[in-house]
């Protein structure tokens, strides 16, 4: 039997069976995590996919985030994206939002988390 792979098929010399491809679809190799983090400390979510070439866009409750002095987000190679939220306040507190985008910048797959903020204790002296 003679059998050849085209882009989308596996066809055989008898043509009686053909195998559909289709190739996988990306998703998280590693996904975002629920965190807990102290007023005017620095947070970092990491986010790993499983194909290269995706762009990832970052959410802090559903509004989009973009690269600041606050928020820095990093790519590490064709596969590992973090996101640093630095000198956290309570506003910061809620959903973090990660979404991966194809070439064609459809959306493919996402991750979600909570970031919870903890205020400073204040201690008030008396004398």
């Amino acid at each position: 039997k003679l059998s050849f792979l085209t882009s989308k098929y596996i066809i055989s010399e008898n043509l009686t069976t053909i195998f559909f491809s289709k190739e996988l679809p990306c998703k998280f190799l590693r996904q975002l995590t629920d965190k807990n983090a102290i007023e005017h400390s620095n947070v970092t979510f990491d986010i790993s996919l499983s194909k290269p070439n995706h762009t990832i866009k970052w959410f802090l409750n559903d509004v989009e985030i973009n690269e600041n002095e606050k928020f820095k987000p990093k790519q590490d190679g064709p596969l590992n994206f973090s996101l640093n939220l630095t000198n956290l306040t309570l506003l910061d507190e809620g959903i973090v939002k990660c979404i991966a985008f194809n070439e064609k910048d459809e959306p493919v797959v996402d991750s979600e988390c909570k970031l919870t903020v903890k205020g400073k204790k204040k201690y008030i002296h008396f004398d």
